[in-house]
């Protein structure tokens, strides 16, 4: 793998993780330099070739989101040695690429390494080199996150053009990223065509601008998040609203059925009645029928009445004068008894039988 080309002097710090004693031979003019190398073998090879040189420090660690332990895979080939797997594209790129050992190394934080320019106000610039296999997006990552990366105005990363190892990234997703930081690929050295060495520069201009937009974007995403809290609380009562609304239709549409029944049930009533009203009307009618009726037939039971009435005094005149005759007639016929009895009489009897007319004197005589 083609090793970077150390840059002209310029920056006061320069920052190098990954660094080996082949691949470092000064710090290019910067007042700082600091080597971070995971292997403490190789670190303390890269001690003694710093020897001498003023202002150069060497830390036998790698850096990360947080401090720790991390295994570090020996590769046979020590440039490819990494704090990740590789995957089946780097052994079909490197066949006989294999693990030798593994080493546990120390992990910092970016806060752990105590430099300038992550204090905020000094008048510090920064110049970055990453020589970590599968590690590389880590490390900008934490630059990035830690606010270290936003004061880089150079920065070199060696990445394969393939995904090497598990979990890292090729070098089109590093070009991405950085572009994104406001940094300007300036140059792209392929002397190992796998391996491209890959150079920035950052732009303060284009940074600021981005800074400002990044302000200005989070300030539109707070707003936007208290308008999706409020959206979210509006959404909440037009859900309940809604849902009553659905209770009340559910409850409208029951008594629209209730009253739809009910409705049926008069229709059927008002029939029922209809019929009951109509014989009611014909049994007037009979009714009014039956008292004409009536009225005739009391006319006739007056009249029958009266006539009663007039017989029952007839009969009582007759009676009274039945027990006026009935004494007279008692006496006559005793008188008549007597009469029969008498010889007189008899002779009497025989002439009226004899059929002899009667004269004056003797109707006088039977008078007296």
């Amino acid at each position: 793998m083609q090793e970077p080309v150390n840059h002209a002097a310029g920056p006061d710090l320069y920052l190098f993780v990954g660094a080996r004693p082949e691949s470092f031979a000064s710090g290019g003019g910067a007042d700082e330099v600091l080597l971070l190398q995971p292997d403490p073998t190789v670190a303390a090879k890269l001690e003694r070739a710093i020897e001498g040189q003023a202002g150069v420090r060497v830390i036998a660690a790698s850096l990360g989101k947080a401090a720790g332990q991390a295994t570090l895979n020996m590769m046979n080939m020590a440039a490819l040695s990494s704090l990740r797997q590789p995957t089946p594209a780097l052994l079909d790129l490197f066949p006989g690429l294999k693990t030798v050992a593994t080493r546990d190394v120390r992990i910092l934080r970016v806060a752990d390494l105590d430099i300038p320019i992550a204090i905020d106000g000094l008048p510090y610039s920064l110049r970055v080199q990453i020589d970590m296999p599968g590690s590389e997006f880590d490390i900008l990552s934490c630059l990035d996150e830690t606010g270290l990366l936003a004061k880089v105005t150079e920065c070199i990363v060696l990445c394969g053009t393939d995904v090497f190892f598990e979990g890292g990234c090729n070098y089109q997703a590093v070009v991405d990223f950085l572009a994104e930081k406001a940094f300007v690929q300036t140059d792209r050295d392929d002397s190992d065509p796998d391996w491209p060495v890959l150079r920035f520069r950052g732009n303060p201009q284009s940074r600021q601008a981005m800074l400002a937009r990044i302000s200005s974007l989070e300030n539109e995403l707070t707003e936007l998040k208290e308008t999706a809290d409020k959206s979210r609380i509006l959404f909440g009562e037009l859900e309940a609203e809604r849902n009553k609304l659905r209770q009340q239709v559910a409850a409208h549409t029951e008594a629209a059925k209730v009253l739809e029944a009910t409705a049926e049930e008069r229709k059927k009533r008002i029939g029922v009645l209809e019929v009951e009203n109509k014989r009611t009307v014909e049994l007037q009618a009979d009714v009014g029928f039956q008292i004409r009726m009536n009225a005739l037939l009391r006319n006739d039971l007056d009249e029958l009445a009266g006539r009663f009435e007039q017989s029952e005094r007839q009969r009582l005149r007759l009676e009274e004068l039945l027990r006026t005759l009935t004494p007279k007639l008692q006496q006559a016929a005793e008188e008549l008894h007597l009469l029969q009895a008498s010889p007189l009489s008899k002779a009497k009897m025989v002439e009226v039988a004899g059929g002899k007319p009667k004269t004056k004197r003797g109707r006088r005589d039977r008078n007296a």
